[in-house]
This record gives structure tokens, C-alpha cells and sequence, in this order.
């Protein structure tokens, strides 16, 4: 009789594992990971939607992000990008930034990121004089946090990505 029940509950625990939701994008906070998709990004905050397709908002302040990892087809991203910091000390000024690595080719260093309505995704590059906007679905991976300024490399984008004029400088908030 102990065995039988022992079973049953195993696979109703095997169901329930198979009916569980299937996760995508992973967003870490300064408190916490979720997994989910990203809905939208602001100039204060980010909105991320912790099923793939429920009607649920989960909103971040910008300023607790530390990174978004995108999965395209709702799954847990095959590898992790792990942002570590450099074990040489900065020779100079450091800032609070984004890097945006991309699925084709190329990063950018970035000093605001925001989500278009019509899913592009507009970057605003440290030390471009332009904004650049494409599909938000050609990114692979967000990350915010000190960046040493000595140390940035020139930006590399794919052809997806086009310039356009920067709308205006947004001042940068001190943390």
C-alpha cells in the first residue's frame, strides 16, 4: 500500500513538474533572478512579465538592474554571462553604464537603453555623438554596472542596428 501511494505521489510530482511554466529571459536585480520575458524598458525602469506569456508586470527600477540574459524560444539560457569584475584596479573614473552584447556581432558600451513601442530597442553609445535603434530580439544580453572609462573598447553593432539623430543628452544620475 506504501509503495502504491509512494508512485502515485512520484508521478504526480513528475506532471506537475512537466506542466510547469517553461522559462526565457533571466533578469537579476540587485535583490533577486527572475525568469520570464522582458516587456519593456524605460528610462527609470524595467518591465518584465515573470511568465512568458501572462498578463502579470513585474517592475524593476533601472537602477537595481544588474543584467538580462534573452532566450528567443522561452527556455533557460544554455550559458550564463557572468559579469566579473576586472582584478586590475581603474586607473581613472568609473561610471554606472550598460553593455549590450548582441547575437550577431559586436558590443556597445551604453549610457541609457530604452524599449521602443514598436519592439526596437534605442542605445545611446558612451561616446557617439548618435543613438543607434534595431530589433530588440537581435540582443543577446544587457548588463548595468561600473564600468571603468579607460578601459571602454569602440563600439561594434550588427547592420540590424542603424544611427539615428540622439533625441536629447539625458542627464546621469549619480548613485
Amino acid at each position: 500500500m506504501n509503495s502504491r501511494r509512494l508512485i502515485s505521489v512520484w508521478y504526480l510530482s513528475l506532471v506537475c513538474l512537466l506542466c510547469a511554466p517553461v522559462w526565457a529571459d533571466k533578469l537579476i536585480d540587485r535583490s533577486a533572478t527572475h525568469y520570464g520575458k522582458l516587456f519593456g524598458i524605460t528610462s527609470v525602469e524595467v518591465l518584465f512579465d515573470p511568465g512568458c506569456h501572462s498578463s502579470e508586470r513585474l517592475t524593476v527600477p533601472l537602477a537595481d538592474l544588474i543584467s538580462i540574459d534573452f532566450d528567443d524560444n522561452c527556455q533557460r539560457p544554455e550559458h550564463e554571462f557572468i559579469s566579473s569584475p576586472s582584478m586590475l584596479p581603474c586607473p581613472g573614473e568609473e561610471a554606472t553604464l550598460f553593455t549590450v552584447s548582441f547575437k550577431e556581432r559586436g558590443a556597445t558600451t551604453a549610457r541609457a537603453i530604452e524599449t521602443l513601442k514598436d519592439g526596437q530597442l534605442e542605445i545611446a553609445p558612451y561616446q557617439a555623438k548618435t543613438d543607434i535603434v534595431g530589433p530588440l530580439q537581435d540582443v543577446r544580453f544587457i548588463g548595468r554596472g561600473p564600468i571603468c572609462l579607460q578601459r571602454i573598447m569602440p563600439s561594434q553593432w550588427p547592420d540590424s542596428f542603424q544611427r539615428t539623430p540622439r533625441k536629447k543628452d539625458k542627464p546621469e544620475k549619480k548613485e
